[in-house]
């Protein structure tokens, strides 16, 4: 059965740390997803870490970080801080943007280094044009195959919609790379694209991919307002992927 993981981006942003992860553990959560944007100066990284041990919870890591950068250099020097702070907090899964990767201007050798790490290194397709369309993921991880690297992709469900992209079709074509599910909807708003709950099509989609991915972890990546809210979308996620359940 499938972990149940949750972003604190689908918390408020006034709500203490300490509350999220209890709040979380009551709702039967399995884990937290950290956002490194989301963090001040006065958060310590190993107490934090200390916390969802002794919560039993486990610790992802999100840092929006690009992978590679515009010229098809590996962006090294942020990869590593960003790394090191996953370390410290005891995360088992760590996730950046692709960035902009391009065959012939990236060096996969160089991310050998990076790999050898106690956790999984995960690249998430975004809303931008370069780490949030098709093309680029199926060329990453056709060379990701060539030269052996454990890298693997957090599939973000809404967000290839902000970029014109069939989800469906994307995830045909990376299913076997995926290691992290982000849920959710997305809507147009004159601000930008706002996340928001999963419509009866999407749910739909998501039973379909629990179900073929019976041990990737689930994160509802969208706004949940109470506890009642919360305990209801981790009992939904966690029923997805059997067989035959009545809602």
């Amino acid at each position: 059965m499938a972990h149940i993981i949750l972003p604190m981006n689908s918390f408020q942003a006034e709500e203490k740390l300490m509350d999220i992860f209890e709040k979380i553990k009551e709702a039967g959560g399995d884990g937290v997803e950290i956002r490194r944007e989301l963090l001040t100066e006065a958060d310590d990284l190993d107490e934090i870490g200390n916390q969802l041990t002794l919560l039993g919870l486990q610790c992802f890591y999100s840092a929006p970080c690009d992978l590679w950068l515009e010229d098809g250099c590996l962006n090294e020097a942020q990869l590593l801080t960003v790394l090191a702070e996953a370390e410290a907090l005891g995360a088992s899964l760590v996730k950046v943007n692709l960035g902009s990767y391009r065959k012939e201007a990236c060096d996969m050798a160089e991310m050998k280094a990076l790999l050898n790490r106690p956790f999984q290194l995960t690249v998430e397709n975004n809303q931008t044009e370069a780490g949030g369309t098709l093309p680029p993921f199926t060329a990453f991880f056709q060379a990701a195959r060539e030269y052996s690297l454990p890298v693997k992709m957090t599939f973000d469900l809404g967000n290839w919609k902000t970029c014109d992209e069939d989800s469906r079709e994307a995830y045909a074509s990376l299913k076997n790379e995926i290691a992290y599910l982000h849920l959710k909807d997305v809507r147009k708003r004159e601000s930008g694209w706002a996340s928001a709950s999963l419509s009866h099509e999407s749910m739909e989609f998501c039973r379909e991919m629990a179900r073929e991915l019976t041990d990737v972890p689930l994160a509802p990546e969208y706004p949940l307002t109470d506890k009642k809210e919360l305990k209801e979308s981790i009992r939904l996620l966690r029923k997805a992927g059997e067989s035959h359940v009545y809602y």
